[in-house]
């Protein structure tokens, strides 16, 4: 398991309020936000009421698995995932667009452009 430092400890250990964890590659923000999360659910903290949102697809994901590996299940309701995924769901369940518009990536739609 992650060991982490006292500065890493008090963010963890927040109980109240929004906040970011901003830092460099490889200094530990997947673990300390996996921490934090995994902590709140076992304080009861309802999955739909937190927001988990990161730069990349990628530390989503990772961030979701370890969640998931540490707690033995899928947590329903709990958004981990990047700021476009948030918007796209939000529009979605909210009906902000007709369901039969699609939103993607501008480098999905030049690299289907190219494929066809």
């Amino acid at each position: 398991m992650f060991e982490f430092n006292t500065e890493q400890q008090k963010v963890i250990h927040l109980q109240a309020g929004f906040h970011a964890c901003l830092a460099p590659a490889g200094s530990g923000k997947t673990e300390i936000l996996t921490e934090r999360i995994i902590q709140a659910l076992q304080r009861g903290m309802r999955p739909e009421k937190m927001l988990c949102l990161t730069f990349t697809n990628r530390a989503g994901i990772n961030m979701r698995e370890k969640v998931n590996q540490r707690l033995s299940q899928q947590v329903a309701g709990l958004f981990i995932g990047n700021i476009h995924a948030f918007c796209a769901k939000f529009s979605h369940v909210n009906q902000v667009y007709p369901q039969q518009e699609l939103l993607m990536e501008e480098s999905l739609s030049d690299r289907l452009i190219e494929q066809a």
